[in-house]
């Protein structure tokens, strides 16, 4: 599907045929019109699913509705009105602007992300990511690299109702500093890697990783799918 051969070439894939599964970690620009078979569950399971479409260019989602079942037939009557709403139908998810614990949870990563932005394009060896290069910037000029994760986090913009403001402020304050003094005190040689907690890569990095191992003599065998230093 990702190197697809001459159209003409009898090898040449042009249909898929998949379960829900393809809603998650499929990105590919080839996939542009999709038929859905009937209405799954979950609205955010639509969102997820239809996204597969349109990715780089304009895609078409058909969605087949069977007239026996009283909730298709009710999205089928109020379509667009449905479609127009489909925010407000998705349950929260665990990190959002206005969860308690999410300047802990990301910053690490907000503040890395502002770092490799900004250094990133000044740097043509691509070593940005070098922990010392990070201080040098910081250090240059903190009030700047705080007014930055201030905009990042929308505080000062009247989206936040005061108290909550006010915490987030003083929390940003304290926990700048402290990223500061961790980095100045780390021995490692990159950015991400002196970081703790470490910047997230999902939203599902809110939650303790449970190690799953099984007991079973093929557990060699298995050895073939682990990542390096996992």
């Amino acid at each position: 599907m990702e190197q697809p051969p001459l159209w003409e070439d009898r090898e040449y894939l042009d249909a898929v045929v998949a379960t829900n599964m393809i809603s998650h970690g499929v990105d590919l620009e080839r996939i542009n019109f999709m038929i859905m078979d009937k209405f799954p569950a979950e609205t955010a399971e639509y969102i997820q699913a239809s996204s597969r479409s349109g990715r780089k260019k304009i895609g078409l989602v058909t969605v087949v509705l069977p007239a026996y079942d009283l909730r298709a037939a009710s999205i089928y009557h109020r379509f667009r009105e449905y479609h127009q709403h489909l925010d407000r139908l998705v349950s929260p998810v665990p990190v959002n602007r206005f969860a308690k614990f999410a300047v802990q949870r990301t910053l690490p990563g907000i503040l890395a992300g502002l770092l490799f932005g900004r250094i990133g394009p000044e740097d043509n060896d691509l070593s940005y990511n070098r922990l010392r290069k990070a201080l040098e910037w910081i250090n240059s000029d903190p009030a700047r690299a705080h007014q930055m994760l201030r905009r990042a986090y929308a505080l000062g913009m009247g989206i936040y109702e005061h108290d909550l403001e006010d915490y987030y402020s003083r929390l940003l304050d304290d926990k700048f500093e402290e990223l500061r003094m961790m980095l100045r005190a780390s021995q490692e040689d990159f950015l991400t890697s002196a970081l703790h907690p470490s910047p997230m890569s999902s939203l599902r990095d809110v939650e303790r990783a449970v190690p799953f191992r099984p007991q079973s003599d093929d557990v060699f065998y298995l050895q073939w799918f682990r990542k390096d230093g996992e």
